[in-house]
C-alpha cells in the first residue's frame, strides 16, 4: 500500500522511485521538473512476475488458514504466486488500520517474504544433499546451508525478513521464510541451482515501450545436476510428475506448523517449485492446496 498518513509498504515503497518518475528518467528531466513544477515527473508502469489467476487460485485455497504459499519458476526465479494469510484490502486502509495494528495474527505482515519460521523437517531434502556430497560436520553442513540462503536475506525488489549467520549449527534455532526455502528447494527441479530471485519484470520507459529489469543477484550453483537428480527422484510422487515433501515443524510459541515442499522432477521443459507453510498442522490441507496449484499450472483452463 501506499497511503499519505500511514506510509508505504511492500512493493510501492521498493519500487517507489520508478513509480514516482525519479528512476529511469533523464536526470535532467527530473531536474528541470522540480524547477519549473516542485515535483518529478509522471511515474512510469512496473509489470511483475506474478500470475493474477494463480495468486488468486492459492490465496482462495488457503482461505482462513494462517500461512505462505510460494511458486517460482526455478530456472529464471519468476515468482508467480506470493500468497500470504492473514491478508487485508489496502484500499481500506484508513478505516481498518487500528483494527488491523491490534490483531495478534499479523496481517500486515507478508508471511511469504518476511515470516520466519523453524523449518524442522523441511531441511530433510537438504541434509540428503550433505549426505550426498559427504559433508558430516556441523561446519560443513553449516557451510551449505549459508551457501543455500538460510543465513541471508534474498535479493529482491521487496522486504524481506533479515537474517543472520550463526557461529555454530543449531537446527532448533533456525527461522526460515517460506520465499528461502522456496529458493533452496528450487535447487533440486534446477540441476542444482538456485535462480536469482525475480518479483519485477519490465519497467515502462519514457517513449512508451518497456525495459527488461534484471534481477538483482546472479544464480547459484550449489552442487552437481546429478545430486539434484538423485534427491529429486527420492522424494518422487507415486503418481505426478513432481517430487514432494510434507514437513513437520513447531513454532517457538509451540503452535504447529506443516510445511510443503514440492517441484517438478529432473527434464522438465520448465521447471517449478511450490512452497506452503500453514500455521497449523494439517497434512492433508497442504497437499490439497499443492495439488490445486499444481493442477492449475499444468493444466490451465
Amino acid at each position: 500500500y501506499t497511503q499519505p498518513y500511514y506510509g508505504q509498504a511492500g512493493a510501492e515503497i521498493t519500487l517507489d522511485p520508478v513509480l514516482r518518475g525519479l528512476e529511469n528518467r533523464n536526470p535532467w528531466i527530473v531536474w528541470i521538473n522540480h524547477l519549473l513544477y516542485g515535483q518529478p515527473p509522471p511515474g512510469l508502469d512496473v509489470k511483475l512476475s506474478i500470475d493474477l489467476e494463480l495468486q488468486n487460485l492459492a490465496e482462495e485455497s488457503l482461505g482462513d488458514i494462517p500461512g505462505a504459499v510460494v511458486l517460482m519458476n526455478a530456472e529464471n526465479g519468476e515468482i508467480l504466486v506470493m500468497a500470504s494469510n492473514p491478508a487485508y484490502d489496502p484500499n481500506k486502509l484508513v478505516e481498518i488500520w487500528e483494527e488491523l495494528n491490534a490483531r495478534e495474527d499479523a496481517p500486515l505482515v507478508n508471511r511469504a517474504t518476511q515470516g520466519r519460521y523453524p523449518p524442522g523437517e523441511a531441511l530433510s531434502p537438504f541434509l540428503l544433499a550433505a549426505k550426498e556430497l559427504e559433508l558430516y560436520s556441523d561446519q560443513e553442513i553449516l557451510t551449505l546451508f549459508k551457501d543455500l540462503g538460510f543465513f541471508s536475506s534474498p535479493r529482491l525488489r521487496l522486504p524481506t525478513a533479515l537474517q543472520e549467520t550463526p557461529d555454530s549449527l543449531v537446527f532448533d534455532d533456525m527461522r526460515l521464510s517460506p520465499l528461502q526455502i522456496a529458493l533452496a528447494a528450487a535447487s533440486l527441479s534446477n540441476a542444482g541451482t538456485i535462480p536469482a530471485p525475480r518479483f519485477l519484470n519490465e519497467v515502462e520507459n519514457p517513449e512508451g515501450g518497456w525495459n527488461l529489469y534484471p534481477p538483482l543477484g546472479e544464480p547459484i550453483t550449489i552442487f552437481e545436476g546429478s545430486v539434484a537428480n538423485k534427491i529429486a527422484n527420492t522424494l518422487a510422487h507415486d503418481s505426478l510428475p513432481i517430487w514432494q515433501l510434507v514437513a513437520a515443524a513447531t513454532s517457538q510459541t509451540g503452535q504447529p506448523l506443516t510445511w510443503y515442499l514440492g517441484g517438478t522432477l529432473p527434464g522438465a521443459e520448465t521447471p517449478y517449485v511450490v512452497v506452503i507453510l500453514l500455521e497449523i498442522e494439517d497434512n492433508e490441507k497442504v497437499e490439497e492446496i499443492s495439488k490445486v496449484v499444481f493442477e492449475a499450472l499444468f493444466f490451465p483452463k
